[in-house]
């Protein structure tokens, strides 16, 4: 993020790809700067882009914290993840919101969310998905699709060698994961796009 930012403000780079909620870090960092935000257009002429939102932020309750500390800690997360907490959260730190029913509220009409709008009419149209929970998100990103993309745009191999090579490795790693971490969620890997019913409506 600080070499992106850097790309920018030195005129080295006249856009960036980044996730939407980079904008209010990008304009808190360089506050004289005009960063504006838009939405990626697709590659295929009339076709719309497919986002996807590959890891999220998250607070969380380590294992060791016992009795009214725990309690306090549920209690707090409860409240943040409402809708009032989430709108306290969200004037000092713009982002997509954990309630769904959020997304129609003033703030992203009218308040510091409402540069997210296209984001949300993407949601809303099954253009922006989330696939997860991955816990090994991290190792199947820089360790195999990154590398395996990277490839196949050097000719190396065929896009379908690519796809084939990403399922059958992610799954392998996934089953790794699984052998050593019996509990985590289940995961499916797709590579082009989630069934239709899984579409925000």
């Amino acid at each position: 993020m600080p070499t992106t930012m850097d790309a920018l403000v030195q005129n080295l780079a006249s856009m960036a790809f980044m996730w939407p909620e980079f904008l209010p870090f990008a304009k808190i960092t360089y506050p004289d700067m005009n960063f504006q935000f838009i939405m990626k257009p697709g590659f295929v002429k009339g076709k719309k882009p497919l986002f996807s939102h590959s890891d999220t932020w998250n607070f969380v309750m380590p294992s060791y914290v016992k009795d009214d500390k725990k309690a306090a800690t549920i209690k707090f997360l409860q409240y943040l993840a409402s809708e009032e907490g989430q709108l306290l959260f969200l004037e000092q730190n713009p982002g997509l919101p954990i309630p769904r029913s959020l997304l129609d509220h003033e703030f992203y009409k009218t308040g510091r969310g409402a540069y997210l709008e296209p984001v949300i009419a993407a949601m809303k149209e099954g253009y922006y998905r989330y696939w997860g929970p991955f816990p090994e998100q991290d190792t199947l990103l820089y360790n195999i699709w990154w590398p395996s993309i990277d490839a196949m745009i050097h000719g190396q191999m065929t896009v379908d060698q690519t796809l084939t090579q990403m399922e059958e490795n992610s799954n392998k790693q996934v089953d790794t994961m699984k052998t050593k971490y019996p509990n985590v969620p289940k995961v499916t890997i797709y590579y082009d796009g989630l069934p239709e019913d899984l579409a925000i409506k």
